[in-house]
């Protein structure tokens, strides 16, 4: 039995002792009031007729009759009759990090196979709930939709690559809007997400996108997450996209970062953390030896599926007519009890008169004061009694305390690590302190503390990155403290970095220098402004520097001019660098001038060398014979050259331009040779119309099919063409007569695809021209969207739509034929099965008879459905291709009703695919079900589970290493770590601003 409100019960202990203190405070006034009516010797004859029990035994019901209300408005219900309706499962999809810092091997082999193992075999032993899968990587898409077909998701999951996705980076706030658009419109009320990563994000504006689906959801979805890899990292393989090997493998090559340095990526449990707080979920931590993915279920999914579910009263008896019976008749009973005595005893005759010669005595006096008389003297409790209070306070802080620090870090007070640090182990406390960082992933200044200690012993891009979070604080002094800090780390990475990569070096320094800018901007600081002249005058050296050398391999006159070219530009941005750094040098802005004559002249030489190379293109082109195959391959190889050539000569024109912006006479050269371009496109597009012309009288569908490219690739001539000259007259009359002729060759296709449609139909059904008419109708729409008024293609397209619904009408007929037909056989099996008593049936299924026991060892056991056998896998098989067959002919007749509504019984036979549909997935769950329960349900999970966030940690005080730093300062926005790179128009795959075509795509 269960009760559909059972919060209502909550008023039966309110109603009992609120019924207690009531009848106390009646009895009370009613004595009152009796004082007032009549003197105490007489009350006894005032009440001889009541009935006291009787009152009593009213009460009693009275109370009896409103606790059973209570429990009839809890509304208990017996049940459920159905088994299968409380056994709905939970919805939740996967999110699953592929990038290539899941490669890294701090977890064996790596990280991605160790998670793909350990999830996999949790599968197998799962049954009844709904699981999809979430790739993300530089982008995120549903690898597989939310499905209780565990062996097609164990081989999806056991398939993924880091390949398997385009962009390179991670960005799990692509995964999350991916997740949200995938679980809106499922039917459980709680959306659940279980992220799975290193935590190594490089948007940075993750929370923003949690918070933001949290809103949008009304705050039924939830996100857990899972860190995978070690604090000690490891470093990131260089895997080639065309790799479809053994991923597991000992890489050879690995990643550089955009410094030169080998890229290593670490667990980051602070994002996770921070995500799972946000998103009002939980952090664990990934053990390849343990059973994370049981305790997630157990501990954050399951309960929430329990409590998700709705009482069906379907498939419940409803019970509350019991109490409320009762409660009618005990109000009954209570009305019915008389209060009064029948036969009251009689009041005594004989009254006894007060003797005159007995003085009376006098009353006593009281001596108390009227305020102090009402106001009773509180009685002082007992020591006794403060003694378990006491006692269960200092149990359950000392409870709490130990459960603290079972799951807490060895915490390092501020005073020990200084001393490791001057000790010359600063390892050691900079390990200690990110441990406490990443437990309390809101504490900034743990976190300052932790890249303190890690700048100390040299890891200075990881203190770089530690300083970049906490320059986001909303405390000035804070964050102008970290954002120095910041700038220092990258100082001495560049210094690091000298002697054998200058360039990032280079890059090290123009960010130490920008770091201190917003550090002076935040507050303003003695210190911090040293430190940025220090950084601006190495900053200048190494970019001057650098500048000279790109100066002379962009002079010499041995390389072509397009190298020189990017040389000299090079050189450009270096010395604009170092000016930047230090203004106002003259011997700066001098190599700046320079530079840029250089190369304007530089640019343009190079534009006229790709003219002349595009000429001698053209006139090979020109040529060749069109007779000749061989010829008009390589007249066509010829003429892209040309056109591949005048293209970059227009982009060498258009960046001297921009180097040069007041040049006229080169922008006089740009617009005339953009004129000739224009005029040999449109030479070319009106080759191929006349081309296509001599395809005019010729009807086969490869003619027209060759005459429509012709003409589209005149139309993309002439509107390259008319780009550069828009003003021309012969461009406008060649596109018009480009679009009639097209325009044409698509109807005549159209009708020609609807011909052969007919003759396929007429030789076997409708359904065998379904390809040619659904060509046809996309041949007539492209016609009339050329001219909308074309009546031939308005009358085709209406003729295609009509067929092309019977065809789909007949194509659907036919799968639901298929599927009828696996029905049949399924079920000549089992009686074949029954007959032989201990053979298989076709489909490898045994059926014992009703309530008998197992005909056969390859069969299944009996069901809960009338002692039918379970299903082998060979029948499961084939029920999956029942429903595979039924969904096509779902698909087709739904496609037929869309194009002619109300034909071909469309509608009603979709309707009937979609509810045989319905059934056969049911049969497959319970087969599955059914198959599971065979196998074994999971044990219990043993010790050992990985931890959860439970915010029991003490946090350290807001205390830091460093001394002698002032704060105060504006509130103005510092930017990421992430912005202060660069992002590309790439989602997810972030590039360094002095080095354009370098993606950091880990």
């Amino acid at each position: 039995m269960t009760f559909i409100y059972p919060y209502v019960l909550l008023l039966l202990p309110a109603i009992g002792i609120g019924g207690y203190f009531l009848w106390r405070y009646s009895q009370k006034l009613a004595q009152r009031r009796l004082a007032l009516f009549s003197p105490s010797n007489r009350l006894p004859a005032v009440l001889r007729s009541l009935d006291v029990k009787a009152k009593r035994r009213k009460e009693i019901i009275f109370l009896t009759a409103m606790l059973l209300l209570v429990i009839a408005l809890a509304r208990p219900a017996w049940g459920p009759i159905n088994q299968e309706a409380d056994s709905e499962g939970a919805e939740f999809y996967f999110v699953l990090d592929i990038s290539k810092s899941m490669l890294v091997r701090d977890v064996e082999p790596n990280r991605l196979q160790a998670v793909k193992e350990s999830l996999g075999e949790w599968l197998r032993e799962r049954h009844g709930d709904r699981i999809g899968l979430i790739l993300v990587a530089g982008d995120a898409f549903v690898q597989a939709p939310l499905t209780t077909d565990y062996t097609a998701l164990r081989d999806v999951l056991m398939k993924v690559t880091p390949n398997a996705l385009s962009l390179g980076g991670t960005k799990l706030s692509a995964a999350i809007v991916t997740a949200v658009k995938a679980l809106e419109d499922t039917e459980q009320e709680r959306k659940i997400v279980v992220i799975i990563s290193d935590g190594e994000d490089l948007e940075g504006d993750v929370l923003s996108y949690v918070s933001q689906a949290r809103t949008e959801m009304n705050q039924k979805i939830q996100f857990f997450t899972v860190g995978v890899g070690t604090p000690a990292g490891g470093p990131v393989p260089q895997i080639d996209r065309r790799y479809s090997g053994d991923f597991s493998e000992e890489p050879t090559k690995f990643v550089r970062d955009e410094y030169g340095v080998t890229a290593r990526s670490r667990l980051d449990e602070r994002t996770l953390r921070n995500i799972a707080r946000v998103g009002d979920g939980r952090y664990y931590h990934f053990d390849p030896d343990g059973d994370t993915w049981q305790a997630i279920y157990e501990q954050a999914i399951e309960p929430l599926a329990k409590k998700n579910e709705e009482f069906d009263m379907k498939d419940y008896i409803d019970l509350f007519q019991i109490p409320l019976f009762f409660v009618i008749i005990l109000l009954a009973w209570e009305f019915a009890i008389p209060t009064r005595l029948k036969n009251p005893p009689r009041p005594r005759s004989v009254v006894s008169l007060p003797n005159p010669s007995a003085e009376p005595a006098a009353p006593e006096l009281d001596t108390m004061e009227p305020q102090k008389k009402l106001k009773a003297k509180p009685k002082r409790p007992k020591a006794v009694a403060k003694v378990p209070t006491a006692v269960l306070l200092a149990l359950s802080l000392l409870g709490s305390s130990a459960f603290a620090q079972a799951d807490a870090p060895a915490l390092i007070s501020l005073e020990e690590a200084q001393r490791l640090v001057e000790a010359g182990q600063g390892e050691e406390a900079a390990a200690r302190l990110r441990e406490v960082a990443q437990k309390n992933p809101e504490d900034l200044y743990a976190l300052y503390n932790y890249a303190v200690a890690a700048y100390s012993t040299g890891q200075f891009l990881e203190a770089s990155k530690a300083f970049a979070e906490v320059s986001m604080s909303r405390d000035h002094d804070l964050s102008a403290r970290a954002l120095t800090q910041m700038g220092n780390a990258q100082f001495r990475l560049g210094q690091a970095l000298t002697e054998n990569n200058r360039e990032g070096t280079l890059l090290a320094l123009e960010r130490s220098v920008n770091y201190y800018r917003d550090a002076i901007d935040e507050s303003a600081r003695s210190e911090t402004q040293h430190n940025l002249s220090v950084a601006s005058q190495k900053l200048e050296k190494i970019a001057i520097s650098l500048g000279d050398r790109s100066l002379r391999l962009g002079q010499d006159s041995r390389k072509h001019a397009d190298d020189r070219s990017r040389h000299l530009q090079a050189a450009l941005e270096r010395y604009e660098l170092a000016d930047d750094a230090v203004p106002d040098n003259p011997e700066t802005a001098q190599k700046i001038e320079k530079t840029r004559e250089l190369l304007a002249d530089t640019l343009v030489e190079a534009a006229r060398n790709f003219r002349e190379e595009a000429s001698e293109h053209a006139e090979k082109a020109a040529a060749a014979d069109s007779n000749s195959k061989k010829d008009r391959q390589t007249r066509r190889h010829e003429q892209r050259s040309a056109d591949g050539d005048n293209q970059r000569a227009i982009e060498h024109y258009q960046a001297a331009l921009d180097v040069e912006p007041e040049n006229q006479a080169l922008q006089k050269e740009l617009d005339e040779f953009q004129k000739e371009l224009a005029e040999v496109d449109l030479d070319r597009a009106e080759e191929l119309i006349n081309e296509s012309d001599q395809l005019e009288d010729k009807s086969l569908a490869r003619e027209l099919d060759q005459k429509q490219k012709m003409l589209e690739q005149a139309l993309e001539k002439i509107e390259s063409a008319m780009a550069a000259d828009p003003d021309s007259q012969r461009g406008e009359e060649l596109k018009q007569e480009a679009l009639e002729k097209l325009e044409q060759a698509l109807t005549e296709d159209g009708q020609q695809q609807m011909a052969k449609g007919d003759e396929r139909a007429e030789r076997s059904d409708a359904a065998a021209g379904l390809n040619e008419y659904n060509a046809a109708v996309n041949d007539f729409q492209e016609a009339l969207a050329i001219n909308p008024e074309n009546q031939a293609a308005q009358e085709g397209l209406g003729q295609a739509e009509e067929k092309l619904a019977e065809a789909f009408t007949e194509a659907g007929k036919k799968e639901m034929a298929k599927a009828e037909a696996l029905a049949a056989k399924g079920e000549e099996g089992g009686e074949q099965g029954e007959q032989s008593g201990d053979e298989p049936g076709d489909q490898g299924e045994q059926a014992g008879e009703e309530g008998g026991e197992q005909a056969g060892e390859e069969g299944g056991e009996p069901s809960d459905q009338g002692g039918e056998g379970g299903m082998t896998p060979e029948e499961m098989a084939a029920l999956q291709d029942q429903i595979g067959h039924m969904e096509k002919a779902a698909q087709s007749f739904a496609q037929a009703d869309a194009l002619d509504p109300g034909a071909n019984q469309a509608a009603e036979l979709a309707a009937q695919a979609n509810s045989e549909l319905a059934q056969l997935r049911g049969e497959l769950d319970q087969a599955m079900a059914a198959a599971a329960a065979q196998e074994g349900q999971p044990g219990e999970p043993g010790e050992g589970q990985p931890g959860d966030e439970s915010g029991s940690e003490p946090m350290l005080a807001g205390e830091t290493l460093e001394k002698g730093m002032e704060g105060g300062g504006p509130d103005k926005p510092i930017l990421s770590f992430s912005d202060i790179r660069g992002s590309s128009e790439m989602e997810g795959q972030f590039r360094d601003k002095s080095k354009p075509d370098d993606y950091r795509d880990w």
